[in-house]
């Protein structure tokens, strides 16, 4: 419970990091600038590292936390923060309750979970894309050094068929 607890906290401060309203205005943008605001946030780096490093595969005990599930109910952060003294639980879970608040703004205001959708599947495909490169990127090394290899070959028989000649012309007894 502590772990999930802790979990939703931190998705629940990344998602805060970015202004999603701002993010969500979109008249006027063209789809490139959208998708580089969103691969600029800190959820969809967050994410892309998740998936790139397989985070949330088994057997990590991470999972994928959607917005709406990590709004907070006041019983839940009471219950957790019930041995702190009330003159710091008060302000803690206010500021909880604030974090709270602007993430359901987000979410109603600022599509929020669609965002996070979109975020996911970019990550995914970004991760894959990559992955892909480097897979062509390596090819196109082992391509490259048997074209060498074959270089250096004709270079060699060029060079043998040079010697040859050479020698069958060079002149035999001193005269020239």
């Amino acid at each position: 419970e502590e772990f999930r607890l802790a979990e939703m906290g931190i998705w629940r401060r990344c998602l805060l990091r970015d202004d999603w309203k701002a993010i969500n205005d979109t008249d006027a943008k063209s789809d490139e600038e959208v998708r580089w605001r969103l691969e600029g946030t800190a959820l969809f780096k967050t994410l892309r590292g998740c998936v790139k490093d397989h985070l949330f595969d088994s057997p990590s005990r991470l999972r994928i936390v959607t917005p709406s599930s990590l709004t907070t109910t006041p019983p839940t952060l009471d219950a957790r923060y019930r041995s702190l003294d009330a003159g710091v639980r008060a302000p803690l879970l206010s500021d909880l309750a604030a974090e709270d608040n602007a993430l359901k703004s987000y979410i109603t205001h600022a599509r929020l979970g669609k965002w996070f959708e979109g975020a996911l599947d970019r990550a995914k495909r970004s991760v894959e894309e990559e992955k892909k490169e480097k897979e062509e990127g390596e090819k196109g090394l082992r391509d490259v050094a048997e074209r060498l290899k074959e270089i250096e070959v004709e270079i060699e028989e060029r060079e043998r068929g040079i010697a040859r000649e050479m020698l069958r012309c060079r002149p035999r007894g001193g005269r020239v």
